[in-house]
């Protein structure tokens, strides 16, 4: 995988999650990935619940994204979520993303973030 790679699925997740949280304060866990033509394709999941809780939401789309990773259709995936992180001003709300490769290893990515800055 290339570094352009990672860049891609990385400006979708942080596009997607700004916009939403632009929007609507927040957002639900949602995933993207890249196919074998480097074009990025977001996922989203239905667990039948129209707040669903965001371990679950995130548990299901991995479960998707690997099973497509693992199946051929991508090279890459992506989990993004609403989280929290350390910073040197204390714990701060954070866009949280999981870069899942076929080999099943994740790298994890946080931007803090500040609704009222958004």
């Amino acid at each position: 995988m290339s570094d352009a790679n990672y860049q891609s699925l990385t400006e979708y997740g942080l596009k997607f999650a700004t916009m939403m949280l632009q929007k609507a304060g927040e957002f639900h866990p949602f995933g993207a990935a890249l196919d074998h033509d480097d074009k990025v394709h977001g996922i989203g999941g239905w667990n039948g619940d129209e707040s669903p809780d965001p371990k679950d939401m995130s548990q299901l789309l991995v479960k998707a994204i690997q099973g497509e990773l693992k199946n051929g259709k991508f090279q890459l995936g992506l989990l993004v979520y609403n989280g929290y992180m350390q910073t040197e001003n204390g714990k701060s709300a954070a866009i949280v993303m999981h870069i899942i490769s076929p080999n099943g290893k994740s790298d994890k990515i946080e931007y803090p973030y500040n609704t009222k800055r958004l």
